[in-house]
């Protein structure tokens, strides 16, 4: 959609965008690939824009997330969650709500404040419940059928808010302020080390390795 300033502002899952499902990591090496392909998805509703002004869009929201193959010697996915729901928080975490749900889509636990949240929940219930891509339905029918021996534990932060944005990535460059782009917030170190601080302020440093 259009802003009142007529800024377009898109919102796309990019491993979906290029694999058609989002179980996969992405990184700032895939940058000409993401912009080629948003180029095209938008051409073809008659958006024309250069990949060079995708390289440089000012991020406004930005989710990093990671999955965890499970070994089925560790449990089930779910029983991981449940384990999780019930475990102390510490009180240094940014968040002051908490919500565990167990419904036709899965496990999940979020954690969440009025701008950004964390929630870990398992990846191929949710891709049962709401998967459409060909690729998703390929997973569903293999996931039904007992094939897919690990489990996958989906860890992701949500800042949902521009200012988050600009507060959580100045941390890693000290000398911008503001109007981070797309390659930028795309650092693989950058979601590593997000991902790790959120998980262990919510949990006591002997779950921290999870995320490892």
């Amino acid at each position: 959609r259009f802003t009142d300033e007529k800024h377009l502002l898109v919102q796309v899952s990019l491993p979906k965008l290029i694999y058609g499902i989002s179980i996969f990591d992405i990184d700032a090496r895939f940058l000409p690939l993401i912009a080629s392909k948003l180029k095209d998805v938008l051409a073809e509703i008659k958006i024309g824009v250069s990949e060079q002004a995708i390289f440089t869009a000012i991020i406004q929201r930005v989710d990093y997330s990671k999955i965890l193959k499970i070994s089925p010697s560790y449990g089930s996915t779910a029983a991981i969650i449940r384990a999780l729901s019930e475990h102390d928080r510490k009180q240094s975490s940014d968040f002051n709500r908490v919500s565990y749900h167990h419904g036709k889509d899965g496990f999940y636990l979020k954690f969440y404040n009025s701008s950004q949240g964390f929630v870990i929940y398992d990846k191929f219930e949710e891709i049962c419940a709401n998967g459409s891509t060909l690729v998703e339905r390929e997973i569903k029918q293999h996931y039904a059928q007992g094939k897919l021996q690990r489990g996958a534990l989906r860890l992701e932060l949500s800042l949902q808010l521009k200012q988050t944005v600009e507060a959580t990535l100045r941390r890693f460059y000290p000398d911008k302020k503001k109007d981070f782009t797309l390659e930028e917030a795309l650092r693989s170190d950058i979601s590593q080390a997000l991902l790790l601080r959120t998980f262990e302020q919510i949990y006591i440093q002997g779950y921290g390795g999870l995320v490892y």
